[in-house]
């Protein structure tokens, strides 16, 4: 791998993320979108970063203003399509997960400059026009295939694109739970870095900026939060492991306003961007 191109490389990693099967097949998702078993979380994240200025959005400032388009790719609840809508005069929001589309439509509702497309990038450079900026947040983790993707990004940019992106796999904040309740030592990479090698490896004049991250899961009492933790580790219900579980979670959590807070595993995120022309 020390010597594959890095869309290779990416790939090869990235691959290696398969965690255990859930201990009870009941636990699999029951749908072939798996994304809407997850609906509510993004719901609650809408009212969390409601109010607030995303780092995100405060980094895209610049290019921001009423007279430019944006397409947002893997838009999810539209955590950033919002606000993109309220700084751009039209935002094309791409988006294949039926249940994420149910909380990007609430989420942009009243909104007559939001379009959603309900497909998946890049097959959907089909279906959009060229915008003004094109960005993709929190996505790249889920797509093997990133040269491709990166590919469209830039061709249906007319001026600025942009990756947004944790440090490592979002799914390395649970390393430790992985290991002490499956046994499973997850991998190291990719990276943001492996990320920007592929933009790089395509030409792009790549630039990488960090910005802060802000907590965004908060749940209103400890079942709640426990609920999901099994379900993302693929844990049958257990008390005795509960109690372990909850040990094991409460250095990650924050109470605040009544409310049980994950402290970011990360100090900041990744936005790999480049300008057109």
């Amino acid at each position: 791998m020390a010597n594959s191109l890095p869309p290779v490389r990416w790939r090869e990693q990235l691959l290696q993320w398969t965690a255990p099967p859930p201990e009870d097949a009941d636990s699999a998702p029951s749908s072939a979108d798996g994304w809407r078993q997850h609906a509510d979380r993004f719901r609650a994240v809408n009212q969390v970063m409601r109010g607030r200025e995303e780092p995100f959005i405060r980094f895209l400032s610049p290019w921001l203003s009423p007279d430019i388009s944006v397409i947002d790719v893997g838009a999810g609840g539209g955590r950033f399509t919002a606000p993109l809508a309220e700084r751009a005069r039209a935002v094309v929001a791409v988006e294949p997960s039926a249940g994420m589309r149910e909380v990007l439509a609430e989420a942009v509702a009243g909104r007559s400059n939001v379009r959603i497309v309900p497909r998946p990038w890049p097959n959907a450079l089909a279906d959009v026009q060229p915008a003004d900026l094109v960005v993709s947040a929190n996505v790249a983790y889920d797509v093997p295939d990133l040269a491709p993707f990166i590919q469209a990004l830039d061709q249906a940019a007319r001026h600025f694109a942009a990756l947004f992106l944790t440090l490592t796999h979002p799914v390395g904040a649970m390393a430790p739970l992985w290991r002490q309740f499956r046994g499973w030592t997850v991998p190291s990479g990719p990276t943001y870095l492996d990320a920007a090698a592929v933009a790089f490896h395509l030409g792009l004049p790549v630039n990488v900026t960090l910005v802060p991250v802000q907590p965004t899961l908060v749940f209103p009492d400890w079942d709640a939060a426990l609920a999901l933790y099994r379900h993302r580790l693929g844990l049958r219900p257990d008390a005795q492991r509960d109690v372990e579980l909850q040990a094991a979670l409460a250095p990650m959590m924050a109470e605040e306003a009544e409310r049980l807070v994950v402290r970011p595993r990360e100090r900041h995120a990744a936005v790999i961007w480049w300008e057109k022309g």
